[in-house]
């Protein structure tokens, strides 16, 4: 599939000022264009028995023209551009079981890999932090019970891997 995100007002119009009233950033104006993604994805869903099922997918996903804050030759202001690129890829897994009619078992397992590059042109300062900042593994297990007088009990158990920018500890 094919995606574009369409500039907003505040990627070509932004205006950042400091208290003393001097411009730090500014928009793209009519030179910023939209992020484009083409995205990959191939899946298995089946039921092997009637209280099973299981899911897996792998994807990779295309990232151009991605926002970027370029630093012009001349100094400050900071621009909005276009110089970022993106891939991320993964698998998804999960299984699902009812070993008794009220009760279902749900475990799920997320791989996650982004990696961001920039144009050899680019003048961006971030490098892309505010783009990737995504846990690269996320595990979860979900038991649902259907109790007397139509009240139901959840329990969640997860793990989500670090994120790097700001860091977060799993």
């Amino acid at each position: 599939s094919r995606a574009v995100r369409r500039p907003t007002r505040l990627d070509a119009d932004v205006r950042a000022l400091t208290p003393a009233g001097a411009v730090v950033a500014i928009g793209g104006g009519d030179a910023y264009e939209g992020e484009n993604l083409l995205a990959g994805e191939f899946g298995y869903r089946a039921q092997p028995f009637a209280n099973t099922a299981i899911d897996a997918t792998l994807f990779t996903h295309g990232y151009n023209d991605l926002r970027s804050q370029e630093l012009p030759v001349t100094g400050p202001p900071i621009v909005v551009g276009n110089t970022l690129n993106g891939r991320t890829q993964g698998v998804e897994l999960a299984a699902s079981l009812q070993p008794a009619p009220p009760v279902r078992v749900r475990a799920s397992y997320t791989y996650f890999d982004v990696s961001i590059t920039k144009d050899i042109d680019s003048r961006d300062i971030g490098g892309g932090a505010s783009e990737a900042n995504d846990p690269s593994h996320m595990l979860g297990l979900r038991t649902d019970v259907d109790l007397p007088r139509r009240v139901e009990l959840t329990m969640f158990l997860r793990s989500v891997g670090e994120l790097r920018n700001p860091r977060v500890p799993a």
